[in-house]
């Protein structure tokens, strides 16, 4: 009975120390850092599990120090919004195509200026 206790502690004891070694990189992957800068967090935190000193809490320190790598932002593509007085023209113009009245190079060139200014 008492080597289950001291096994169930044991357990206990492992889980806590391996959620503790694990704090400093969840901390950095919630800030967005990644790359080497995350490596390095997480080789110190378990170089202190392995040699208990104060390794791991300098992974702790860098954590907070280290900014997030921000190299890809996300953007949002922005639309061409069109005036409504080109987009009048970009209708008649399609309407006279469509009518045989302009041909289809007469009227890409015209959508083209259009277009260019904008």
């Amino acid at each position: 009975m008492v080597l289950i206790v001291y096994a169930i502690i044991a357990i206990i004891a492992i889980r806590i120390i391996v959620w503790l070694i694990r704090l400093p990189i969840r901390i950095a992957e919630d800030k967005g850092i990644t790359g080497s800068k995350l490596a390095t967090i997480s080789a110190l935190s378990w170089l202190g599990l392995l040699t208990a000193d104060l390794t791991w809490l300098v992974a702790l320190l860098l954590t907070f120090a280290f900014e997030p790598n921000n190299l890809i932002e996300e953007q949002t593509p922005q639309e061409t919004i069109i005036p409504i007085d080109n987009l009048e023209t970009l209708e008649k113009l399609s309407t006279l195509r469509d009518k045989g009245i302009i041909s289809d190079a007469e009227f890409n060139r015209e959508k083209q200026k259009i277009m260019d200014n904008l």
